[in-house]
């Protein structure tokens, strides 16, 4: 007798059906987007690996395989790739959309290098639309609450992707079960202990099982809508405060609105006092001095939420805090 799916007892997690994003159905699937990227370079002679000094540390550590050479970039003004990096022979750059605001800048730095030598970091943009010859990365846990999940649109053949560590993934499910009773102080350090043990995590594994089911439950246009119209709330109240944020493209998808402030390390302790949290993208980063424009994305840019969790009252409430903080001394 064949084995067959259970029927009846008790129930699992509750979920809608969702709606997903046009590229979606085409990616390969893995645990993480530094793992979804490690995939791209399958079958790639090893070179230089040029990637951004401004750049996630665990990520940059995890991306390049045996014989690669990884080699930093600054940032240009529109936070895009140097102009001069000139990848020759088998070199790749790493291309990224930072923080869903930068997609007409990799277009641009993508033609310019050539496709043949790039690969793109979508991680900070899940909507950005791939073309067709390059190689794009995603994230699911920048933008929804799952325990793990990339994805890899224009993959490359013969990348080597081992099962999915379905154990693991439950084990990173307890900050977010943690967050829905409303504990949210309570799982800061499962969260902690969940990005630890993906920073661990060697090899491209494939996305696991109850990762893909909750993410089947997600309306992933109503999401970036949802954040695009958040963002520019806060645009526009930040233009009333005399602080200009950064442009948004109409089919944008904002991971967060950052804010060009002084010391924003400062600013951000103040507003985690008053209940509004904002990330911090990567203090401890050891830069090129002449990398001006990372340093101010580091030290002087303060990013806020703008996620689907939150509507219109709450990019309001955001707007007030963050006046009432700069008008201390």
């Amino acid at each position: 007798m064949t084995s067959a799916s259970p029927i009846g007892g008790y129930f699992g997690l509750e979920q809608s059906r969702g709606a997903a994003l046009p590229w979606m159905g085409d990616a390969v699937t893995t645990q993480s987007a530094r793992m979804a990227l490690r995939c791209a370079l399958a079958g790639r002679v090893p070179a230089c690996l040029w990637v951004p000094g401004f750049y996630c540390p665990p990520a940059r550590d995890a991306l390049a395989p045996a014989g690669w050479r990884v080699q930093s970039y600054s940032l240009s003004a529109e936070w895009g790739c140097d102009a001069a990096v000139k990848p020759v022979g088998c070199d790749v750059v790493v291309l990224v959309d930072f923080f869903g605001l930068t997609g007409e800048v990799v277009r641009a730095d993508a033609q310019r290098l050539g496709s043949g030598n790039v690969i793109v970091d979508a991680a900070m943009s899940i909507g950005f639309e791939p073309p067709n010859d390059v190689p794009v990365a995603y994230s699911s846990r920048k933008f929804v609450g799952v325990p793990d999940g990339g994805w890899l649109v224009n993959a490359p053949s013969g990348a080597d992707i081992g099962p999915a560590d379905e154990s693991g993934s439950l084990a990173r499910c307890a900050y977010l079960l943690r967050r829905a009773t409303g504990d949210v102080a309570g799982g800061r350090d499962d969260f902690i202990r969940a990005e630890r043990s993906l920073d661990a995590e060697a090899e491209p594994r494939a996305m696991s099982a109850l990762t893909a089911s909750l993410l089947s439950g997600v309306d992933f246009p109503t999401l970036l809508a949802r954040r695009r119209v958040n963002y520019r709330a806060l645009a526009a109240g930040l233009a009333q405060l005399g602080i200009a944020t950064p442009a948004l493209a109409p089919n944008a998808a904002p991971l967060c609105c950052p804010v060009p402030v002084p010391n924003a390390a400062r600013v951000r302790d103040r507003l985690a006092a008053l209940g509004l949290f904002c990330a911090g993208y990567w203090p401890g980063l050891t830069l090129e001095a002449s990398d001006a424009v990372a340093a101010a994305l580091r030290d002087d840019t303060l990013y806020l939420p703008v996620d689907q969790r939150y509507g219109l009252r709450h990019m309001g409430e955001s707007i007030d805090r963050l006046s009432n903080v700069l008008e201390q001394p």
